[in-house]
């Protein structure tokens, strides 16, 4: 039989992969057999007899990349034609031909999917949910806990077998800190019924209990202290609870006490100006600036304290920021943006942006001052604002258009 064409294959992955069963039903009366045809066809709709006879004849097309780079199994993974029996079966037979389940792609989809028999097949086959060696540079539980918590799928994954105390990253944190880091009180509550080891402490010594101290996530701080966590404090913490609450004097006094302790913060413990920064605590930001702090640490998503104040909308922090000299132009973040992009998108989607597009506005017009621009990593290079105008709200995108974009939009 004839090679399926390259438009109708493409046509037809894309189809499956956003589930949109009518277009792939008519394309495949189109196409009659397809999943015969193409392994990378058989992969998407899930056709496991289909992919046994392909296999067959090459078993060298379980690895094979098809449109878009993908393997089949990859295929198998990110397939919306939602039946997880059949994506279990599928992987079944691409994993005994040979196919990888650490590819960087299968297994997260299938968490992300909570499809949990493809998992467990995916374990099965050799598939690891500790091990940061794959495309992505994370591990699959790590990548769960911090962005796509999907507490059925790691419950499941626990049962099986994966360590709670898997470390992952530079700060070399254990699930538990991300947990916290996340203020995901019921994720903390399953890691420890797993036995995560309460004290556990990152490469800067901290644990998870001084990680929810310092945010500060009362409610985290008190189950895992009842847990058994210490709670003894060093003078960083000390500094971190009287900023948190803006009680000057008692933050003084500790930093009296240990003159170099602002600017020997380590990693971990500078994040605090970013927390501040991110929670409008312009005394406590202040305060911690004249002491030495770096303007430029990084905190949540690897983010500077003026990209923090652009996603939680503190335009007051803003404007002492980069009266200070905090970098306009700041990048290298988890996300690939600037302060600019940071306080667009969280015009969008952080939470309560409805009521601060006020705010947001004010922090575009501050950092557009200030001399920011509007190209982020990732633009065409033909078409510079690209990103930041399609994540804009209507309020925030009417005032790109006035200052940023007179000739006009970028499509």
């Amino acid at each position: 039989m004839a090679e399926l064409p390259e438009p109708a294959l493409q046509a037809l992955i894309g189809a499956a992969l956003r589930g949109r069963a009518p277009q792939v039903e008519t394309l495949l009366a189109m196409h009659p057999g397809a999943a015969s045809r193409n392994v990378h066809a058989a992969a998407v709709l899930l056709d496991a007899e289909g992919l046994a006879l392909l296999l067959e004849a090459g078993p060298d097309s379980a690895q094979r990349a098809g449109p878009g780079g993908a393997t089949p199994l990859a295929l198998v993974g990110a397939s919306r034609m939602e039946d997880d029996q059949r994506a279990a079966a599928a992987a079944k037979v691409l994993l005994s031909a040979g196919a990888d389940p650490n590819d960087g792609r299968a297994l997260f989809a299938a968490l992300e999917g909570e499809r949990t028999s493809l998992l467990d097949a995916l374990i099965a086959g050799g598939g690891d949910p500790t091990s940061s060696d794959n495309p992505r540079r994370v591990s699959l539980l790590h990548w769960a806990v911090d962005l796509c918590w999907k507490p059925g799928p790691v419950r499941r994954l626990l049962e099986g077998g994966a360590n709670p105390d898997a470390r992952w990253g530079p700060l070399d944190e254990t699930l538990l800190h991300v947990a916290v880091r996340r203020r995901r009180l019921d994720g903390v509550r399953m890691l420890v019924e797993f036995g995560a080891t309460v004290d556990a402490p990152t490469k800067g010594g901290d644990t998870a209990w001084r990680h929810a101290l310092r945010r500060p996530f009362p409610e985290v701080a008190e189950f895992l202290a009842s847990q058994g966590a210490s709670t003894q404090l060093r003078p960083a913490d000390e500094l971190a609870v009287a900023l948190l609450q803006v009680d000057l004097g008692r933050a003084a006094h500790v930093a009296d006490a240990h003159p170099d302790l602002v600017a020997s913060l380590n990693v971990e413990e500078a994040r605090l100006l970013g927390d501040l920064a991110g929670q409008g605590k312009l005394a406590a930001v202040e305060f911690l600036l004249d002491r030495g702090a770096d303007i430029e640490a990084r905190g949540l998503d690897g983010g500077t304290p003026l990209e923090q104040c652009g996603w939680f909308a503190q335009p007051d922090v803003a404007r002492l920021l980069i009266a200070r000299g905090a970098d306009i132009h700041a990048s290298g973040c988890d996300h690939e943006s600037t302060p600019l992009g940071w306080a667009v998108h969280g015009s969008r989607y952080s939470g309560g942006a409805d009521g601060n597009q006020a705010a947001y506005l004010e922090l575009v017009d501050l950092l557009l001052d200030a001399g920011a621009t509007v190209d982020l990593p990732g633009d065409p290079p033909n078409v510079p604002g690209q990103r930041l105008y399609r994540d804009a709200t209507e309020t925030i995108r009417a005032r790109l258009r006035e200052r940023a974009f007179p000739d006009g939009v970028p499509l």
